[in-house]
């Protein structure tokens, strides 16, 4: 159940997000293949790993289904309010659900479409993948998974994906204290 304590617990993680200023910086890779040298990439402007990673903990609260800052059940609370824009909220929301991989999207990531074990990696996966076998958990399954994926090009594509979607989400975090939660105190 939220109630006004939650919401400020969630706007103390989305000032994490903003005091993060290292994530916020423009993305430049370059994907290189050179005969008889084979891939490689290099990323030329990319956030240090430490703010990937402070990015990360502090989005899977809003990620994480149980949760007390969970999107929707923040969604679901602020509905409730007689203040509440819904109409920008739902429009809020359905973009929120894309950057997070819970809702289909016409384009792959990025414009990027990774397929694995005849699979494709959608958004969501990828998110997972990376947060339960790089960052966190360490799941078995997960971590094989980023070793199993052996062109170096196509882990770092995955990688930048990650990176951009969790950059894209703490915007969003950004957006939604200033236009929801600022209002609802």
């Amino acid at each position: 159940m939220t109630n006004q304590k939650n919401l400020e617990l969630a706007k103390k993680k989305i000032h994490d997000v903003r005091s993060n200023e290292a994530l916020f910086v423009n993305l430049k890779v370059t994907f290189n293949w050179r005969p008889n040298e084979g891939d490689s990439t290099d990323f030329e402007s990319f956030p240090p790993k430490e703010s990937i990673k402070a990015a990360a903990m502090d989005l899977r609260h809003f990620l994480a289904p149980g949760s007390l800052i969970n999107m929707g059940t923040l969604v679901k609370y602020l509905r409730e309010q007689p203040d509440t824009d819904i109409e920008k909220l739902d429009k809020f929301y359905r973009i929120w659900r894309e950057y997070a991989g819970l809702r289909s999207s016409k384009t792959a990531a990025m414009g990027h479409a990774l397929n694995m074990d005849g699979e494709d990696l959608t958004l969501k996966m990828q998110i997972d993948l990376w947060m339960n076998g790089e960052l966190f958990h360490l799941d078995d399954q997960k971590i094989d998974k980023l070793e199993r994926m052996t062109f170096s090009s196509f882990r770092d594509q995955s990688w930048m994906i990650f990176v951009n979607a969790l950059q894209h989400l703490s915007g969003l975090l950004i957006y939604f204290d200033r236009n929801f939660l600022i209002k609802n105190k």
